[in-house]
């Protein structure tokens, strides 16, 4: 395990999307999801929340789905997803970088 963790440290390559996909709910059972922008400079992401569909498809009229683009400074950052009412049902988090 420890070659893995020193191999891993030494890349210099870097995630530019991100996609978790797990049960989400109300409260408790939010989903949370953690991402970094990491370097010297700002950076432009898309960030979105979805329903059960899998992928980055375009989000249809009327859809109760979320999108933000934000242009964010280096450090730590989260996004949240919960179901609708008291539903808990699949839920996705996506980050994807802009060009």
């Amino acid at each position: 395990m420890g070659g893995v963790a020193g191999a891993v440290a030494g890349t210099t390559g870097r995630l530019v999307n991100l996609l978790v996909r797990t049960n989400a709910g109300k409260e408790s059972d939010t989903l949370i999801v953690g991402f970094v922008v990491a370097g010297p400079a700002m950076r432009s992401l898309l960030v979105r929340g979805v329903g059960p569909t899998l992928g980055a498809f375009a989000l249809g009229a009327g859809s109760q789905d979320g999108a933000l683009v934000l242009t964010l400074p280096p450090g730590a950052y989260t996004a949240q997803v919960s179901g609708v009412g008291n539903a808990t049902g699949v839920g996705l988090v996506e980050v994807y970088e802009v060009p």
